[in-house]
């Protein structure tokens, strides 16, 4: 008995539990079954905390990662779509320039009479529109 005095210290109620089922007729197995009971009521009632604090901590960071992943989508999806219209405009402009420095070369190489469609060449075609083509 003298073993559990820190244990009833520390948990009167259970030593008032133990003291009251006490009978001039038990044994020392009463008061083990009673330690054995607390014991398990201890476990369950931390597994149980231990199951509602995770389930309550997972329920919040799955809503904010979730909330931060559809904003980070989102982001990058407005850049996607903002720079793939700019490089689709860039091109076409590109296009432009060159389609209007070949009609102005044209027109100025060749009178009004001479029709050079569609054998129009551009002299250094290559180093003109180096520049174009990385766009």
């Amino acid at each position: 008995i003298l073993r559990f005095y820190c244990v009833f210290r520390y948990f009167p109620y259970l030593y008032h539990h133990v003291s009251y089922t006490r009978s001039p007729h038990s044994t020392p197995t009463t008061i083990h079954s009673a330690v054995r009971k607390f014991k398990v009521v201890v476990v369950v009632v931390l597994v149980a905390a231990a199951v509602a604090v995770s389930a309550v901590v997972y329920r919040f960071t799955s809503n904010g990662e979730r909330q931060n992943l559809q904003a980070e989508y989102n982001d990058y999806a407005a850049k996607f779509i903002t720079n793939f219209h700019h490089l689709a405009v860039m091109r076409q402009w590109a296009a432009y320039s060159v389609a209007a420095q070949f009609t102005a070369k044209c027109l100025d190489n060749y009178g009004p009479e001479e029709k050079p469609w569609p054998n129009a060449t551009l002299p250094d075609f290559h180093d003109q529109v180096r520049g174009l083509l990385v766009l």
